[in-house]
């Protein structure tokens, strides 16, 4: 059974008790060269992450990097409200590892799983208006996708596209790239991933 988190209040006058339920939302992002595990909510001022890469074989890490980040916090596994992955474009192997994780995570718990479009997950990164997200897509090409701040939302200009490497250079809009893609010379490149 699912055991809410709650946030408790105390009043000017000494009265206290439970308000409504607090998010904890687990985010899995596998569309790269590595694999981020984020856990984030109202339960914390800032969300906590881990971030695997390297030659080692992502799945084996991603359950003690999640068991990690809920010690953490000090939370159980009951208490997530949600469990989040990347769905792509990017990597098969990191998209496969994220989407299943998550699917089964929120199963043995009860809880909503979501995919979400790895480009947009990117743009999302870099405040601002208007900028390109940029994803490896391997022998010289890129996936790409514009996006637009649109009163406070994130909008997609234009539908994911694979394009080569090379003429990110003649885009007129910054660029925002996922961890360790080379660029090419002349890129604009977004202001820093937050």
């Amino acid at each position: 059974m699912r055991r809410p988190l709650y946030r408790y209040r105390l009043d000017a006058d000494g009265q206290s008790g439970k308000t409504s339920p607090v998010t904890a939302v687990l985010a899995i992002v596998g569309c790269g060269a590595r694999l981020e595990i984020a856990l984030g909510g109202e339960f914390a001022p800032a969300p906590g992450v881990v971030v695997l890469s390297g030659p080692t074989p992502r799945s084996e890490l991603v359950v003690a990097a999640i068991d990690l980040l809920l010690r953490s916090a000090g939370l159980d596994p009951s208490e997530l409200t949600k469990v989040l992955a990347t769905r792509g474009p990017g990597s098969f192997t990191g998209i496969r590892v994220a989407l299943a994780t998550a699917q089964g995570l929120a199963r043995a718990l009860g809880c909503p799983a979501c995919g979400l479009p790895s480009l947009a997950v990117l743009a999302a990164r870099s405040p601002g208006g208007r900028r390109v997200a940029v994803q490896g897509a391997r022998r010289g090409f890129v996936y790409r996708q514009t996006f637009e701040e649109r009163q406070g939302q994130l909008e997609a200009v234009d539908e994911p596209r694979l394009e080569e490497v090379a003429a990110l250079a003649q885009l007129p809009d910054p660029v925002v790239a996922a961890e360790g893609l080379q660029l090419p010379e002349g890129v604009r490149r977004a202001l820093p991933v937050r």
